[in-house]
C-alpha cells in the first residue's frame, strides 16, 4: 500500500525570465493591484528558458518522494511527447506513476510562465486539457490521499474520493484550489470537513472563513471548527503558521531572495506532510515546510530546489519558530 497518493494535475511548465516588462500600479482595482505590460507587437529576446514538471499533484508527489515518502501521482496526461516527458521526470524522482491516466484525444497540460527575476513574481498562462478529463476510479488505496486543485468534473471527483476514503479508512489531506473555491465554496468546505489535515495559504483561509478575520491565530481557530485536526497556513514573507488544536506555532520566512515563486506552496505542503508521516511533532513539521518552500524559490520551477531529508533536517534548524 502506498503511503500517499497525490491527486490533482500534472503539466509541463516552461519558464521565461525577463526584466523587459513594465509593472504598472493599478490602485483603482483591489482585485488587480498591479499590471504587467509589454510593447504591443514588439519582439523580446529571452536569454534563457527552463522546463520543469508542474501541476499541484506532480509537485507534491515529487516533494514527498524527495523526502523518502512512498508517493504516487494521480492525474491525467495526453498520449503525446509532453506526457512522456512529464512521466519520465516523475519516475526520475521515484514517484509512482501507475495511477496516471493516458488520454488519446486531449493533450498534456502546458504552462508558459513569465518570471520577473528581480522579485520572483510570475504571470502564468496555462492550457488545461487532459486534466479536465481526470476520472477518479476504484483504485485508490493508500495511507493518505493528498488532494489539491481539481479540474473537470471536480465535484463528482470529490464525492468519489470521499467514498473511497470512508470505505478504506484512509486519511485525507486537502490543499484547496482557488478556482474550486470561487466556483463552489460550500462544496470545498464540505470536502475539508472530512479531512484530517488542511494545507492552504492565508488568502484561501480568509475566503473559506468568510472574511471574519485576517488575524492568523483567529483564522486557524475558525478553520479548526470545520473538522481538520492539523492545519498549516502559509503567508509568504510574513511567515507560516500551524496548529493541532492545542498549540499554534509561527515560523518566520527564510531569508532567500526569490528567483521564482512557482511551487513554493506545494513544496511547503509536501514537506509538512512528510514530517508528520515521519512522526515529527507539529513545530518540526512547520520548520520542514518552511525550509522546503524557502529552498524551491531559489530555482525556476517546482522541482529543482526540493530538499532531501538530510538537507531539510539541516535547513530546518535555522528556521525561527515561536509558540503564539
Amino acid at each position: 500500500m502506498k503511503q500517499v497518493i497525490c491527486i490533482g494535475s500534472a503539466a509541463k511548465d516552461i519558464f521565461f525570465p525577463t526584466s523587459e516588462m513594465r509593472i504598472i500600479d493599478n490602485p483603482g482595482d483591489p482585485e488587480v493591484k498591479k499590471l504587467m505590460a509589454f510593447e504591443y507587437g514588439a519582439k523580446y529576446q529571452i536569454d534563457d528558458r527552463y522546463e520543469a514538471p508542474g501541476g499541484c499533484a506532480a509537485n507534491s508527489a515529487q516533494g514527498l518522494a524527495r523526502l523518502g515518502i512512498d508517493a504516487a501521482c494521480y492525474c491525467r496526461v495526453g498520449s503525446d511527447p509532453e506526457g512522456d516527458w512529464v512521466i519520465d521526470n516523475l519516475r526520475q524522482e521515484k514517484v509512482e506513476t501507475e495511477f496516471i491516466q493516458w488520454d488519446g484525444k486531449y493533450r498534456t497540460d502546458l504552462s508558459f510562465i513569465l518570471v520577473n527575476p528581480q522579485t520572483g513574481d510570475r504571470t502564468i498562462f496555462f492550457n488545461r486539457d487532459a486534466n479536465e478529463k481526470l476520472e477518479i476510479k476504484d483504485d485508490l488505496e493508500a495511507e493518505w490521499l493528498f488532494v489539491s486543485a481539481l479540474n473537470g468534473d471536480w465535484k463528482g471527483n470529490m464525492d468519489k474520493i470521499l467514498t473511497a476514503k470512508k470505505s478504506s479508512n484512509m486519511k485525507l489531506a486537502v490543499n484547496p484550489g482557488q478556482a474550486n473555491l470561487k466556483e463552489d465554496k460550500a462544496k470545498v468546505i464540505e470536502f475539508i470537513e472530512n479531512a484530517e489535515m488542511l494545507l492552504l495559504n492565508k488568502d484561501e483561509a480568509i475566503e473559506i472563513t468568510g472574511g471574519k478575520t485576517e488575524e492568523p491565530k483567529e483564522l486557524l481557530r475558525e478553520l479548526l471548527k470545520l473538522g481538520p485536526k492539523i492545519i498549516a497556513m502559509t503567508d509568504g514573507e510574513n511567515g507560516n503558521h500551524a496548529t493541532d488544536g492545542e498549540e499554534i506555532f509561527r515560523a518566520s520566512a527564510t531569508k532567500e531572495k526569490p528567483v521564482d515563486l512557482t511551487g513554493a506552496g506545494d513544496a511547503f505542503g509536501a514537506a509538512f506532510l512528510a514530517a508528520i508521516l515521519k512522526d515529527k511533532d507539529l513545530s518540526e513539521a512547520l520548520r520542514w515546510g518552511t525550509a522546503n518552500g524557502g529552498s524551491v524559490v531559489n530555482y525556476y520551477g517546482a522541482k529543482e530546489g526540493l530538499l532531501t531529508e538530510e538537507k531539510i533536517t539541516k535547513k530546518a534548524r535555522i528556521v525561527e519558530l515561536e509558540r503564539i
